[in-house]
């Protein structure tokens, strides 16, 4: 485990906080006060850290997709396992965390980037890069995949990339719609067992 003095502890705890609850309720549907309150940190602290609400939603954005960054790198680190397999483990994985989650909280960087993309271009940066780190990482197996005969190889890894992460925001988008396990099973099993499988 991580090891932070108390003012790294602080700034994580913060945005900790903000991915559960920005995640839980949007951007707007939640104050300062009430993640300041959730960790017991002051207001003054607060701007210790964060040059504003805007700021600090820009940061958990980019905290929240380093996680991401290292949730893939994981499970895409064993080089022994084929790039569909490696792609099958990840999406099975995320797709059991969403459902457990009870269809409320979908992906973090595009529901705010659904929200406030248009109102704040600190945020609207964060969500595209968040977006690049995925779809890069997913591009990487995916050629490791066209390379060990396991992924169609007649359209090109970015391509295939931009599409599975097109696919996989929509489906969360569906299943916070209609509260259903449907649309991303569904993603699941037409797009890794079937689009992507090679011939």
């Amino acid at each position: 485990m991580a090891k932070y003095s108390k003012t790294e502890s602080n700034k994580v705890r913060l945005l900790e906080e903000g991915i559960e609850m920005f995640s839980e309720h949007g951007f707007h549907g939640i104050g300062l006060k009430d993640i300041l309150s959730a960790v017991n940190i002051p207001k003054g602290s607060f701007y210790h850290y964060f040059e504003s609400k805007e700021d600090f939603g820009a940061k958990v954005i980019d905290y929240y997709s380093e996680m991401t960054r290292q949730q893939l790198s994981d499970v895409f680190a064993d080089s022994d396992v084929s790039g569909l397999s490696a792609l099958q483990q990840f999406f099975d994985k995320a797709i059991q965390t969403h459902l457990e989650g009870g269809h409320k909280r979908g992906c973090l960087a595009g529901n705010l980037g659904a929200e406030i993309s248009d109102t704040s271009e600190i945020c609207r940066k964060a969500v595209e890069r968040a977006m690049k780190i995925t779809r890069d990482a997913f591009a990487a197996v995916i050629r490791r995949g066209q390379k060990d005969g396991s992924v169609r190889q007649d359209i090109a890894p970015g391509v295939l990339a931009d599409i599975l992460l097109n696919g996989f925001e929509g489906a969360l988008l569906r299943m916070k719609i209609e509260k259903a396990d449907k649309p991303l099973k569904q993603f699941r099993d037409t797009m890794l067992n079937k689009f992507f499988v090679a011939n």
